[in-house]
């Protein structure tokens, strides 16, 4: 009894925060994304603060059913050799992506430096806190780790629809395949958090990730 309760505030929790954001996304951000470049990103980071980070620090603080808790998750020791070769093979997968799509590993004139507080800083954080270390770290306790990882990796890619919807993006991220990438970008985070039981090695790949896509891929 007590399993199916919390799975259904889980769902609960879920149907809120994917309300929350998609109307942000479709109807409060092309407003704010108006305004000058620095305040809406601060503006921007300011929202995804409140409705990301806060709600899950504060869940996953206050719950018991977690297979790695509070506060071990920011402290369990980080054997950081164990993740540079894939560090290294995400990087050069990434920037040998880049080079035979633009035949050079010039930085793209669309990026701009303030884009690396959301794109890389606050979504490496927030999202990682969110499907890593609440909603993966809560699904661990209630089903194998196979289920876990296809199911949280499956949120992972759908809260990107909005944000797909709002730049016009989403037929062609899911004719082209690019959505895949997204889901299987869930799964090796999902990965990292399981094995190192720290949320700040998938927080780490997932920064190291947007940096290089906003980068070299514009």
């Amino acid at each position: 009894m007590s399993k199916n309760r919390d799975l259904i505030n889980l769902a609960i929790y879920i149907i809120i925060f994917f309300s929350v954001w998609s109307f942000y996304e479709l109807l409060i951000k092309p407003q704010i994304l108006d305004l000058a470049p620095i305040p809406s990103a601060f503006i921007q980071a300011i929202i995804k603060v409140s409705c990301w980070t806060i709600p899950s620090i504060l869940l996953i603080k206050r719950t018991t059913t977690l297979q790695v808790p509070y506060p071990q998750l920011f402290q369990t020791k980080i054997y950081w050799e164990n993740w540079i070769l894939l560090l290294g093979l995400m990087i050069l997968f990434l920037l040998g992506g880049s080079y035979l799509g633009y035949g050079n590993l010039q930085i793209r004139e669309t990026f701009q430096p303030i884009d690396l507080i959301n794109s890389v800083l606050l979504v490496g954080l927030t999202e990682e806190l969110v499907f890593r270390g609440w909603i993966l770290n809560f699904l661990l306790t209630k089903m194998n780790k196979f289920g876990a990882l296809i199911l949280s990796s499956s949120l992972f890619l759908l809260i990107h629809f909005p944000t797909w919807i709002h730049t016009g993006t989403l037929i062609p991220n899911l004719v082209s395949g690019g959505f895949i990438q997204v889901f299987f970008l869930g799964i090796l985070f999902g990965i990292a958090f399981i094995k190192s039981k720290n949320i700040f090695v998938p927080m780490l790949f997932h920064m190291v990730w947007n940096l290089i896509a906003i980068t070299y891929y514009g």
